[in-house]
């Protein structure tokens, strides 16, 4: 019986394939050897040659927790669009950072961004319809820009290659490549002040990522399998993409500029600790960067009251109250009262955990205020009116008590109506210290808070205080639309703003979601556990 030699060809060519691509694969395990330079420079595109850092999104949630801990609030950033100045990425850089700024203030509600930019041309074609006159109801105060200032391909390249020729490639008809190819990305931004346009000195983020681009993969033959009308390929490929190490680095950029403007400990939400040089750095920059002894005195006022180590206002005068509050918070660190208060300690405060604070705060009590903070006869008139209005008649308050028959608060308006978009004045006269807190509410529309806000931040009124808002103080209170507009003002004994869970702290000027004053002051005194004074005054407003 004869055997025909063409039965055995075929097994022949599987066996010879088999071999090699065994082979082959074999010598794919192994790695390929790279020069010294190059696996020095090979970083994932999380990591920044400065920051081993390769995720950031604990870090922006660290930012949030952060900035609610330090009662931050009220600080609002215009975006500029975020340019790509190579002109070869095409990536929505300002869009990854709009992304990063909402993780970061899901608690804090702290920062708020205005989106307002060339990309939001149909938004302000219908706030223009519906007469709104600005797409934002006051100027922020700071403006981020920044672009994608550096993007150098190939700054080291390293490329092997395996492959088969001759007879055996027209038998099999495949090459395996491997190469390394490392790029270098630079994203640089920046704030500046508004409506100055100064640079926030210090405010930026400089940052350069080494992005390494791992290539295995079959070439000249792709295994692939051919169906009609179906195409299934596999290529064995790794690729760390330039746009997810640009994405890490604007997340990067969003903890740097808003931790520094805010003046949080941000460092901490990037694994880095005090023993950092450029760290230590920064610390002593914020330190030395006080024009002075008040305005240093103003940080730990703002931050001691806010812990409720001390009890009153915030102007950068030293009170027996504040310097008892600072022995107290230096022995819950476990050093002596008269410990300086230099930058050694300051680095303390800013890092270490708030000692459990004292059962009452320090208080200064009620401070006199000088003759030159004497009601003005608009501020006199309109609190007189009021108070003839509630069946009393206004005088000069005395001390921290209600003089019989006296309204511990007093909410007045210089006039009883006004036209839409006239400025309204206010006059405010309380009986006792405390923190105010005033809202609006327009015929029919939501309740916004008016005071404090973004330019006027310390709440604190005096005993006998007539203040009047806004007072040239850069912001407005306008007469929106037709009907009864409401105005309230709350005092509480103590600051409760930091005791408000996140659903209630609101933002200036941003519309509240409880319907009534009586709702907002009811969530007052169960934070502070205290009562709460509260006046209301309506106008009626024309067109």
């Amino acid at each position: 019986m004869k055997t025909r030699s063409t039965l055995k060809r075929p097994s022949f060519r599987r066996l010879v394939c088999a071999g090699l691509v065994a082979a082959t694969l074999a010598g794919c395990g192994s790695p390929v050897k790279r020069n010294d330079d190059l696996g020095g420079l090979r970083r994932g595109p999380g990591n920044t040659p400065q920051r081993n850092v390769t995720d950031f999104t604990s870090g922006l949630r660290c930012m949030d927790e952060t900035l609610f801990a330090f009662g931050t609030r009220d600080v609002v950033f215009l975006l500029e669009e975020l340019r790509d100045e190579s002109r070869r990425l095409g990536v929505g850089t300002r869009d990854m950072m709009i992304s990063a700024v909402s993780e970061m203030t899901r608690r804090s509600r702290a920062v708020r961004l205005v989106t307002f930019g060339n990309d939001n041309q149909n938004i302000q074609s219908l706030l223009q319809q519906l007469e709104k006159r600005t797409p934002f109801g006051i100027l922020p105060q700071f403006d981020i820009r920044g672009s994608v200032t550096q993007f150098d391909e190939d700054v080291v390249r390293k490329e092997s290659k395996l492959g088969v020729s001759g007879l055996l490639e027209q038998l099999i008809g495949f090459n395996i490549n491997r190469n390394t190819q490392i790029n270098v990305l630079g994203f640089d931004a920046s704030v500046v002040s508004v409506p100055d346009l100064t640079i926030v000195p210090g405010a930026n983020s400089k940052n350069t990522v080494i992005v390494a681009r791992d290539q295995s993969g079959v070439s000249d033959g792709v295994a692939s399998i051919q169906k009609v009308g179906l195409s299934f390929s596999m290529n064995v490929s790794r690729n760390a993409g330039v746009a997810q190490a640009l994405r890490n680095m604007v997340e990067l950029a969003s903890i740097e500029l808003i931790g520094k403007v805010t003046r949080v400990p941000y460092w901490n939400c990037l694994g880095l600790d005090t023993n950092n040089p450029e760290v230590k750095r920064e610390i002593e920059d914020w330190f030395f960067s006080m024009r002075d002894d008040s305005e240093r005195t103003m940080f730990f006022q703002e931050h001691l009251r806010n812990r409720k180590f001390y009890d009153g206002p915030v102007d950068g005068k030293s009170y027996t109250a504040l310097q008892e509050a600072l022995g107290a918070y230096k022995k819950g660190f476990g050093y002596a009262e008269n410990t300086p208060t230099d930058v050694a300690f300051f680095t303390e405060f800013l890092t270490r955990p708030i000692p459990a604070p004292p059962e009452k705060p320090f208080s200064t009590g009620p401070i006199a205020k000088a003759p030159t903070d004497a009601p003005s006869s608009t501020a006199q008139a309109a609190v007189n009116t009021s108070s003839a209005k509630q069946g009393s008649a206004s005088s000069q308050p005395v001390a921290n008590a209600s003089p019989a028959g006296v309204p511990p608060l007093v909410v007045g308006t210089s006039k009883p109506a006004y036209k839409v978009n006239e400025e309204i004045e206010l006059a405010i006269n309380a009986q006792r210290s405390g923190y105010l807190y005033c809202y609006i509410q327009p015929a029919g529309g939501a309740i916004q808070r008016i005071y404090p806000n973004r330019n006027v931040k310390d709440p604190r009124i005096e005993a006998g205080e007539f203040l009047l808002l806004p007072g040239g103080q850069g912001f407005k209170i306008s007469a929106d639309k037709p009907g009864a507009q409401k105005i309230a003002c709350l005092a509480a004994q103590r600051e409760v703003y930091n005791d408000l869970p996140p659903p209630l702290r609101w933002g200036d000027f941003e519309d509240i979601s409880l319907k009534s004053f009586v709702d907002i002051k009811a969530a007052f005194e169960k934070a502070g556990k205290l009562p709460v004074m509260m006046d209301e005054v309506t106008i009626q407003v024309t067109r």
